[in-house]
């Protein structure tokens, strides 16, 4: 910083030092038409305030990042309290986010979960033409289908409606057991007595 910029600075705090108690007299003696004007000029330049808000925050976003980290660590107390007096506010508000931004929520569910990208599961999809594995029922992406994996090594065998990822759960993921209840069923069929 250059010895010019270090006096402009001391001079401009000395000034905003000097005239504080000044500025805030007229703050309060003037409240109410400060606060009218701000939002009469909120209302009519909201994008323009937008994108200039925007525009700082990615400019400033690792210290924004920083700065919120330290303050919920130094006032987790307050903090807390403040999201429990607010936690009905707080459930609305990401219920709005959730349903505003679906595929941001489903991918974080995806790599959350399943230890996948949605860009992995997508190809999955792709593979399986868009088809339960087991059934081959078409897929309808949301709460009806499931990505499929092994719940000892955790890795993901594809893509099933959720009736099917119920079948094998209820048979608890054996094949031998898939294969006894198929001979029962494939004799169920054909008309044979399991007496």
């Amino acid at each position: 910083m250059t010895i010019d910029k270090e006096r402009e600075r001391a001079k401009y705090k000395a000034y905003n030092d000097t005239h504080k108690e000044q500025r805030k007299a007229h703050y309060q003696a003037n409240k109410e038409r400060i606060s009218q004007r701000k939002k009469a000029y909120n209302e009519t330049n909201k994008e323009k305030a937008r994108q200039r808000h925007k525009a700082w925050y990615e400019a400033n976003k690792e210290q924004v990042k920083q700065q919120s980290r330290a303050y919920r660590q130094t006032n987790r107390e307050k903090v807390n309290a403040y999201q429990h007096n607010n936690l009905e506010r707080f459930r609305e508000r990401r219920r709005e986010w959730d349903k505003n931004h679906p595929e941001v929520k489903r991918a974080y569910w995806i790599t959350h979960n399943y230890n996948i990208t949605i860009d992995e599961w997508n190809g999955l999809y792709e593979r399986q033409k868009g088809l339960c594995a087991i059934c081959s029922e078409v897929l309808i992406i949301g709460r009806k289908t499931v990505v499929d994996h092994c719940h000892d090594t955790n890795k993901v065998r594809g893509i099933l409606c959720r009736k099917c990822n119920t079948g094998i759960g209820m048979l608890s993921d054996n094949p031998d057991t898939v294969l006894r209840a198929y001979e029962y069923l494939a004799k169920s069929r054909e008309g044979v007595s399991h007496d």
